[in-house]
């Protein structure tokens, strides 16, 4: 990202575009046997991105979206919690959000620590149970409410936490 001008910073087209370039990059070098460069570390690639992204497109739901979407249909990368902490804090906080990202990957509910959005979550989506957070799953009154919910939906609960 360091070649692009501060005015193109801040488009979000433009940071997808250039992280679609950090991934191929990532793939010449891995799979180019010939070349005499080393490998290159898809997280750590990731991490160095993101931290170079303006904060200021860490609160754009729909940037956010198209980023984990790309992230999730990437066979490059693997660690969105890399993402879900650069993310703007006060966007856990808005349930659209929350659904559309855990409707990508389940592994985003992760990040969630709003009770009432989990529960909701999770009473539409059950499969997500083994991506909520050890801290929510603490608490044993939330526990009990989210394994009562799972049985009537007739899902037998099977997880270490409860």
């Amino acid at each position: 990202l360091g070649d692009i001008s501060d005015e193109l910073m801040g488009d979000p087209e433009i940071i997808l575009a250039a992280l679609e370039g950090v991934k191929n990059k990532i793939n010449i070098r891995e799979y180019n046997s010939t070349s005499w460069l080393p490998p290159l570390d898809p997280d750590e690639c990731l991490e160095e991105f993101i931290c170079e992204i303006p904060k200021s497109l860490s609160s754009n739901k729909d940037f956010i979206l198209d980023f984990h979407d790309f992230l999730a249909h990437s066979s490059c990368f693997c660690c969105n919690d890399l993402l879900y902490t650069w993310v703007d804090k006060a966007l856990w906080l808005d349930k659209d959000f929350v659904f559309e990202m855990v409707s990508q990957d389940h592994f985003a509910i992760s990040a969630v620590s709003d009770k009432d959005i989990v529960f909701e979550i999770l009473s539409k989506d059950n499969d997500a149970i083994e991506f909520v957070s050890d801290e929510l799953l603490e608490d044993s009154d939330f526990t009990k409410k989210i394994k009562d919910e799972l049985k009537k939906c007739g899902v037998k609960v099977f997880t270490p936490h409860f």
